[in-house]
């Protein structure tokens, strides 16, 4: 077999072996890390307050709980009408943890716009991490290191990805946190599968880490509650009477008791917000006029923009409510390859501007859906007998139908297409994307390829994947489609940087204006 082996890959031309070596080589991976890493800081740095996704409403939030110890707000805070029912927004732990390192900054420093960037900053970290946890977590299931590495690069240079992760939101810690959680799930499974036994210290950790991931985005709940009942039917499955008798020894450790105390905070915690939620007003996301007045809720945008519509009884037809699926996912892949930018009105309201999204990640991206939507409905049987992927997958799946049954209950309530946005995507699309270059390894196999050009199939694809990331990806787009109000007004020398980066990159960009 060693000789068999040997002999393949001497036949090899060398630039393929080259090639192969370096898409699924640790340099690839580190060096895509990097390059992302600055694109998502220079964003962060250059781009004017606020950003478009929400970035004043969460900077605003963590203003409030600066003034508190405790997250726990007895009421609603004075003039937070603009943020919602603040008290009682289920979604909160991320503001409220990053108050910390604004309380910090305003000792240092009393520049907002400073303040702004540091914390901003403190975003890129956070997406960068989740990033090297996702490789981790393809790495633990045995995706090809090839594979592994293009699924990372096409999540991080979607040209949405370093704008989300260059500002403040709650998507970038959630992407953190959530990544950690399915990787401890399936170590817990694979350790209940060895020893007929649970990893308790890892179990705690695995609690903790998908409670907070909710406390700081709501809409995590179902990946919780999925993962949850998946390990806990494996659990019972292949442990049974015996996770008592474990359960004994590890809670007499002092360590242990540490690790329970951290559970039954995070439980408290999400208890005091969805749980109180859920008995006082029937939901554990209660609406904003539920909780504070129509007054109060008419100066939360998101809220007030629904109430109108809803209130103008907008008549939707048979063709409207079939054709909503379409209209959904186009949506979710425009905003996955779009630019968009925010600003302040002279009334303190938000406006949006949003740039067209350039064709070639636009192709590319359509491709991979398409493709992948194929290749799983002829070789889907095959993936769902890997035990990791198809676990993750049943995330996903849970994860995505809820998501978009959110969104067509909105859409029905209100009457427009309203809330649907690529980067919800966000905690499943690595999962998603190893999936397709499994499928697509798999599917070569089958149509009895030789090894050589199998091989030389799959490296022109990755190779054609990284040349249209690099020349229309990550933050080109941001950068072509840009103007000098996207940047801070009072730094001249970052516009001026912005319009050399433009006059670099547009000769590469096929669309470019």
């Amino acid at each position: 077999m060693k000789k068999s082996r040997t002999a393949t890959r001497a036949d090899r031309p060398e630039w393929l072996v080259k090639a192969q070596r370096f898409l699924a080589s640790n340099v690839f991976f580190w060096g895509a890390v990097i390059i992302f890493g600055l694109e998502a800081a220079w964003i962060a740095i250059s781009a004017r307050y606020p950003q478009a996704f929400d970035e004043q409403f969460h900077f605003g939030i963590i203003q409030i709980y600066s003034h508190h110890l405790v997250p726990f707000l007895s009421n609603q805070p004075a003039d937070a009408g603009q943020y919602g029912a603040v008290f009682r927004d289920p979604s909160y732990l991320y503001q409220y943890l990053l108050s910390f390192p604004y309380r910090l900054l305003t000792h240092i420093t009393t520049s907002q716009t400073a303040q702004i960037i540091v914390l901003r900053l403190l975003n890129v970290g956070f997406f960068v991490g989740g990033l090297v946890v996702a490789r981790r977590l393809l790495t633990f299931i045995r995706v090809s290191p090839g594979v592994r590495n293009m699924s990372i690069a096409l999540l991080a240079f979607m040209p949405v990805m370093p704008q989300l992760a260059g500002q403040i939101n709650y998507d970038n810690l959630v992407f953190l946190l959530g990544t950690g959680f399915l990787l401890l799930g399936l170590q817990i499974i694979q350790k209940l599968r060895e020893a007929k036994t649970m990893p308790w210290s890892r179990f705690a950790a695995f609690l903790t880490l998908g409670i907070a991931a909710s406390l700081c985005k709501y809409a995590f709940l179902p990946i919780l509650a999925t993962m949850f009942v998946i390990v806990a039917v494996y659990a019972v499955r292949l442990a049974g009477k015996r996770l008592y008798g474990s359960f004994l020894p590890w809670i007499r450790r002092p360590t242990s008791w540490l690790l329970v105390v951290i559970v039954l905070v995070s439980c408290a915690l999400l208890w005091q917000r969805e749980g109180i939620n859920t008995i006082t007003y029937h939901t554990p996301v209660p609406e904003c006029d539920q909780v504070i007045s129509i007054e109060e809720c008419l100066d939360y945008g998101p809220w007030a923009r629904n109430y109108t519509f809803h209130n103008s009884h907008i008549q939707l037809g048979r063709g409207n409510i079939l054709t909503y699926p379409f209209v959904w996912l186009y949506h979710m892949q425009a905003e996955t390859v779009f630019t968009i930018t925010s600003f302040f009105n002279d009334d303190g309201s938000v406006g949006y501007w949003v740039e067209p999204q350039l064709i070639l990640p636009t192709l590319l991206y359509w491709t991979i859906f398409i493709v992948g939507l194929l290749l799983a409905l002829r070789y889907g049987r095959w993936l769902w007998h890997h035990e990791s992927m198809r676990v993750l997958l049943i995330v996903a799946g849970v994860y995505v139908v809820v998501l978009f049954a959110q969104n067509f209950l909105d859409y029905v309530h209100v009457g427009i297409p309203i809330a649907i946005h690529g980067r919800y995507l966000l905690p499943v699309l690595a999962v998603l994307f190893a999936a397709v270059g499994m499928l697509l390894q798999h599917a070569l196999h089958q149509w009895r390829l030789t090894a050589n050009r199998a091989s030389m199939y799959l490296t022109l694809v990755g190779g054609l994947c990284c040349l249209t990331l690099l020349l229309e990806g990550g933050f080109v787009t941001f950068i072509v489609r840009s103007g000098p109000g996207w940047f801070w007004q009072q730094n001249q020398s970052i516009q001026h940087i912005n319009y050399d980066l433009q006059k670099v990159i547009k000769p590469s960009v096929i669309d470019a204006e």
